[in-house]
């Protein structure tokens, strides 16, 4: 299939601070459907381990009866503020790979490959 008011079939990128944007080869931003895969199975694994969290706090406290629905509700807990802080480790963490990264390719790899 050809284009021929299209010059260039290949995604362009640009990066400004720590943020990486692909443009097409019309110049509009697009976001790959890996790209969106790989968000959404992270999502999927936040999720479970905000879970697995709350649920553990539940097993801590105590309660007179196991029909107190509050408290294995976890009621007390905030879980958009769990969400907001596996968010932020995990950006945190992708910025340390970055970095590492980074400091791996301006260095040749010389400290990080081993002599054989």
């Amino acid at each position: 299939m050809e284009f021929s008011e299209v010059e260039n079939h290949h995604d362009y990128y640009s990066s400004e601070e720590d943020f990486v944007h692909t443009q097409d080869a019309c110049g509009l931003f697009i976001i790959y459907d890996v790209a969106l895969r790989d968000l959404e199975e992270l999502e999927h694994s936040l999720l479970l381990v905000a879970s697995l969290y709350i649920q553990r706090n539940a097993g801590q406290g105590a309660s007179d009866s196991e029909t107190d629905l509050q408290f294995w509700a976890q009621l007390d807990v905030d879980r958009l503020a769990v969400l907001l802080d596996l968010w932020i480790c995990e950006e945190a963490f992708l910025r340390s790979k970055m970095q590492v990264t980074q400091a791996a390719t301006d260095n040749g790899f010389k400290s990080v490959v081993p002599k054989l």
